[in-house]
């Protein structure tokens, strides 16, 4: 299924300059709307704009009461995510570091090679540290961006089963 999308819908819906121009550099002046299209330029593109000026009082209700609860799958799915890569990877890591170079200092004394040596340790764990909050940073785009989608779709769906006004 598909329904056409004009910049003259686009500007009659109150649609920023930024957005009109992307749109006619992409499609010219109309587009057929997809779920597949939508998805594809989730990123190019504000939804939410086109719901509040696009859809009917009945589609722009329907888009947001299914869009809060994508909303909140995600939100869980950052919090579970965000709690399970602490408690697996980072919180381990600084403790037994720590630990460790505590240890050290407590055997070796305070001398310069001691110094060194676990200063060399602690380096090394920061290193690990940022790789890994690195790793969860690229994650969490990940996530955002599939959301991002899935709400395309969700537009492109009620706005393609609305009636043409």
């Amino acid at each position: 299924m598909s329904r056409i999308l004009t910049l003259d819908q686009l500007r009659n819906g109150h649609i920023c300059q930024p957005t009109l121009r992307k749109f006619k550099k992409l499609f010219g002046e109309s587009v057929e709307v997809t779920e597949k299209l939508a998805e594809k330029h989730a990123m190019n593109f504000d939804f939410e704009s086109g719901a509040d000026y696009l859809l009917t009082p009945t589609g722009r209700r329907q888009y947001y009461t299914q869009s809060n609860t994508i909303r909140l799958r995600f939100v869980c799915e950052h919090r579970y995510f965000h709690d399970s890569f602490a408690m697996k990877h980072i919180y381990p890591l600084t403790t037994a570091t720590t630990l460790e170079a505590l240890t050290f200092f407590d055997q070796q004394g305070m001398s310069p090679e001691a110094r060194a040596e676990v200063r060399n340790k602690l380096d090394a764990m920061e290193r690990r540290v940022q790789e890994l909050i690195d790793k969860r940073a690229k994650c969490l785009r990940r996530l955002n961006r599939k959301q991002d989608k899935e709400l395309a779709k969700l537009w492109a769906r009620i706005y393609i089963s609305e009636k043409p006004q």
